[in-house]
């Protein structure tokens, strides 16, 4: 085989080691994470993107890749941060990642009440959805408090973080 055909094999093998390297490498899952963006002006998100709002790439700003490098390195985090910095979001795909593709991961969506938690349950499902179809491992749970996928035995479970929250 010549350097063009050599050349021309690894392109066309490309997307699937791309895919197969998401699996295993956090950094290059977040290449394929998408989010739906509000519409100017705010509004309600859904699984279809609203007049006016889009799915988009999820934008490794920064700071955020700071947060990403930290979770490669240490198995617990404290983040003290702002709102509207991209957390909740690179944090949804940590937790997807982690519970796709690591066998018995147990993810705690945990926020102040149920219906917040819940939130970041439907976000993950969402940003599982956006995925392409061959980075989507099938569901055997699906509800607004859990989502699990046997082949890993794995699951994310909304958790409010409040004794009051019932």
């Amino acid at each position: 085989m010549n350097r063009a055909e050599a050349s021309a094999l690894l392109e066309r093998l490309r997307p699937s080691l791309e895919m197969e390297a998401a699996q295993w490498d956090f950094g290059v899952f977040l290449r394929f994470a998408r989010i739906l963006e509000a519409p100017p002006g705010g509004g309600a998100l859904s699984l279809e993107a609203p007049p006016g709002g889009r799915v988009v790439p999820l934008e490794l700003w920064p700071h955020l890749a700071q947060v990403v490098e930290a979770l490669r390195l240490h198995r617990l985090i404290v983040w003290l941060k702002p709102r509207q910095i991209g957390a909740t979001s690179i944090l949804v795909a940590y937790s997807l990642w982690t519970a796709q593709y690591h066998e018995g991961a147990r993810v705690l969506a945990e926020s102040r009440g149920e219906v917040e938690a819940r939130d970041i349950v439907r976000r993950c499902r969402q940003m599982w959805e956006l995925l392409p179809e061959a980075l989507r491992r099938p569901l055997t749970a699906n509800s607004s408090e859990t989502l699990e996928w046997g082949a890993t035995h794995s699951a994310i479970r909304a958790l409010p973080s409040t004794s009051a929250a019932g």
